[in-house]
């Protein structure tokens, strides 16, 4: 069993990755990190992109795009499926993007995101995704309950395995 010893301003903060579909960190981390009074930067909020809303199978990035090398094939079919799931479980007039920010924040123990932004529309939806507040609970249980029952399965929503470089 690990043991965390607490060395006050040695942590302040620590950034992990976490997302609807990547929750490693909400297990083991995220409680040791409120016990100890640690701040989480949630990194990769939108999945690399993938909880923007516009992937779709058969999509095609730039070839200078990373996620060219790595979201291709049967993990880009897993992820869109993926994708539509979470979808059939929110309000359709609610963009996925604001859904995927709000799911990071309603944790207690995420203080703020790193969701990226590539134009000015990407910037006013995510400055909206902190005006409504958390998920429901309802919401939030429907996404735990994917999580365990099948996406923690084959975890692949950034960089940093083989293939890459």
């Amino acid at each position: 069993m690990m043991q965390m010893v607490s060395l006050p301003g040695r942590v302040d903060i620590v950034e992990v990755p976490y997302s609807i579909l990547d929750q490693r960190a909400a297990a083991c981390l995220f409680p040791l990190a409120q016990q100890h009074h640690i701040s989480i930067i949630a990194r990769t909020p939108l999945a690399s992109g993938a909880l923007a809303g516009h992937w779709h199978e058969g999509m095609k990035f730039h070839r200078s795009d990373w996620r060219r090398r790595v979201f291709r094939g049967d993990l880009l079919q897993q992820i869109v499926r993926r994708i539509s799931q979470v979808k059939s479980l929110i309000e359709s007039t609610t963009p996925l993007a604001q859904v995927a920010l709000r799911f990071c924040l309603s944790h207690p123990a995420v203080t703020t995101v790193i969701p990226g932004i590539r134009n000015p529309e990407q910037v006013k939806c995510d400055l909206a995704a902190s005006s409504p507040g958390p998920l429901s609970p309802e919401t939030l249980e429907h996404l735990a309950r994917l999580w365990c029952d099948e996406f923690r399965y084959n975890v692949r929503t950034s960089i940093g395995e083989e293939g890459e470089g």
